[in-house]
């Protein structure tokens, strides 16, 4: 029979983890709670020693009192007890996500380069391995260079679309990194640790609102995979932004690729994020929509001020609707730390600019919730979080276009950037040959598909195929981010589909050359550090039952 933490309430660890001998001889154990100042100053030292961290990100070091609630504080110790490095991993009674994590790794000064950065990892795997994880999901600064090699080299890829967290007043964006947890032990072996309500005041990081402190959904359906689809004939958004753009003689219908993909990745996917009842599916629609908003971010940087050049057309006038309805609405239930419009400088500059080229009557405005602010106004998804360096962002929205400039940080010299950071060269000449092939392969499958909507082969193209051909011809640091942000949240959101409903018979036949192209080569176009099809696991068991290459 399993290991059961039922047969003993106060089992929630295994035995090996009493501890845990290395071969320098150093330990790993348990903190006690006397030894928590001088882990806060280890953690300290470690932060900030060829480092740079925020001022709120110290203070925030200094709170293991506080993290013991919920989480388990080891420690890497000498012969002399001497507080040398630490981890942090959930107290697993409480942890309500499906994947084990671990966060504030650190080495202090005196015990660098004794490897144990890589012996507090493998405590933190096989803690998984002994829980019956399957996956870790662990995220970090992006400045904390060291510490991602350190993940690279232990396995871990980086989730380029799972990186929605906005962390601090600098505008850091924490990076999420991922690993499949290697020789999962046999069902017997796995200790089970009944769940218990985590203790009151405290919250999962980057959790949704619960439903019930919603408003009311408005119409709609909930498709077979979770996703949330609102009733198109009561879009208040779209239909007032085409009445808008009509006024302006820039066309009632907002058409084209970017407009179709503002409805469906950033309105209807926004409904999807605030009321699915499932979890997976607000997740998914969660990392489309950020994805879609740096993709556009970086479409900026080579149209201009507007989607369309120097001057807004109808999609514009869309999208900064739309913008605006997150920013001063949905934003409030969206997962704590999302980031606001401000946080992506040439969107901000975009929507503020069409709203100054509408020229709204008052009344308008004060309908959008920009006119004169009560205090006693009811917000109708809750108050609306803070926006660093903007005191009221109802001002800073009716501010003139460009004059906000964010805060960046003095980095530190000397601090290496982390691998794949920068922009990426062009691939060899036979890999964008056999990408043209792909193309190829994608039309012919979709013209032989008649049961295939616009919107689904839509989505291939723009989103899987076009990245990789782009990227394949080099591209520079944003660009390559958003490309990859496009294509992955894509796969993610597909895998969640094929997971929800076990197939992907209703997708556009185009999907499968391209999901087998990234199983089999893709890796010539996209850094080593990223996923592969195995990452995603439906998608991978749906592609070997269809017929697809082996998964390793």
């Amino acid at each position: 029979m399993p290991i059961s933490a039922n047969d003993d309430p106060f089992l929630t660890l295994p035995s090996w983890t009493a501890r845990v001998g290395l071969p320098g001889g150093q330990v790993i154990r348990e903190a006690r709670p006397e030894e928590y100042p001088g882990a806060e100053d280890l953690l300290v030292a470690a932060f900030t020693t060829g480092c740079w961290v925020s001022p709120d990100y110290e203070r925030g070091l200094r709170t293991l009192a506080h993290r013991a609630e919920l989480f388990r504080i080891w420690v890497a110790v000498d012969a002399d007890e001497h507080l040398l490095g630490l981890v942090l991993t959930p107290r697993i009674e409480f942890l309500e996500a499906a994947e084990f994590t671990f966060s504030l790794l650190a080495v202090g000064p005196r015990g660098r380069g004794l490897r144990l950065g890589s012996a507090l990892v493998d405590h933190a795997v096989k803690l998984a391995r002994s829980y019956g994880f399957a996956q870790i999901e662990i995220h970090s600064s992006p400045q904390m260079s060291q510490a991602h090699r350190l993940y690279y080299a232990s396995g871990f890829v980086r989730r380029v679309e799972r990186e929605t967290i906005i962390a601090s007043e600098w505008d850091e964006r924490l990076l999420t990194f991922t690993l499949r947890v290697p020789d999962p032990l046999p069902e017997a072996q796995v200790l089970r640790v009944p769940r218990r309500p985590r203790p009151l005041g405290s919250r999962s990081f980057g959790a949704r609102r619960p439903l019930s402190e919603l408003p009311p959904a408005p119409a709609g359906r909930v498709d077979e995979s979770g996703a949330f689809l609102p009733d198109a004939s009561v879009a208040p958004v779209l239909q007032e932004a085409r009445r808008w753009a009509a006024r302006q003689g820039l066309g009632s219908d907002a058409a084209g690729v970017v407009a179709r993909q503002i409805e469906a990745d950033l309105w209807a996917g926004a409904h999807t994020v605030l009321f699915s009842p499932v979890e997976d599916a607000s997740r998914a629609a969660l990392q489309v929509f950020f994805a879609r908003l740096d993709h556009l971010e970086a479409r900026l940087a080579s149209t201009g001020t507007f989607l369309g050049g120097d001057s807004p057309v109808s999609a514009d006038v869309l999208l900064a609707r739309v913008l605006l309805a997150y920013d001063l609405g949905w934003r409030a239930a969206f997962p704590p730390a999302s980031g606001a419009v401000a946080d992506w400088p040439r969107l901000w500059n975009q929507a503020r600019s069409v709203l100054h080229r509408l020229d709204l009557p008052q009344e308008t405005l004060a309908a959008l919730g920009l006119g004169d602010h009560d205090d006693s106004r009811t917000e109708p998804f809750g108050p609306l979080p803070p926006v660093f360096d903007l005191a009221d962002v109802r001002a800073g929205w009716l501010s003139r276009p460009g004059a906000l400039r964010r805060r960046r940080p003095a980095r530190t010299p000397g601090v290496p950037a982390t691998p794949w950071s920068g922009p990426l060269a062009p691939a060899p000449a036979d890999v964008r040959a056999r990408l043209q092939a792909l193309a190829g392969e994608v039309e012919q499958a979709s013209a032989l598909d008649p049961e295939a909507d616009r919107g689904s082969v839509e989505v291939v193209r723009e989103d899987l195929l076009a990245p990789l051909v782009r990227l394949a011809e080099g591209a520079d640091a944003p660009l390559q981010h958003a490309l990859r942000r496009v294509f992955f949240a894509r796969l993610a959101w597909l895998d969640q589909r094929v997971g929800a409903v076990g197939t992907l018979d209703r997708a556009p036949a185009a999907v499968t050359p391209v999901l087998r192209a990234f199983q089999t080569w893709l890796g010539d176009v996209l850094p080593p550090i990223d996923p592969v099809v195995a990452d995603f696991s439906a998608l991978a068991a749906w592609l070997s039952a269809t017929g697809g290459c082996p998964v390793d």
